[in-house]
């Protein structure tokens, strides 16, 4: 075991640290997969509808599309700014006392 593990001040320090990073990391991977079932979901069912029909528009492309591929990426983009700003801590780690090598 590594000596600077034995304080327990640094293990309370990195395990605050490893909390936050974790709970950040599971808010993103639950952000991803929402993303993935709109995009796989919206897609699937509003691309393969009767090719025979001419697909509405909606701002010069096809409405599928803005909404399978446009709106979730602006959504997306407005949801990372939220993120990075507000939601996403700062958590210090206390570098080793130089005599926790020596140990």
């Amino acid at each position: 075991m590594h000596p600077a593990m034995s304080d327990p001040h640094s293990r309370e320090s990195l395990g605050a640290s490893f909390r936050q990073s974790k709970r950040e990391l599971l808010l993103m991977l639950g952000t991803w997969l929402v993303f993935a079932l709109w995009i796989t979901a919206s897609g699937s069912l509003l691309a393969f509808r009767d090719p025979g029909e001419n697909p509405a528009t909606l701002f010069g492309m096809p409405s599928w599309v803005v909404y399978t591929v446009g709106l979730p990426w602006l959504i997306a983009d407005v949801w990372i700014i939220f993120f990075a700003l507000r939601l996403m801590k700062d958590t210090d780690l206390d570098a080793p006392s130089p005599d926790a090598h020596d140990a």
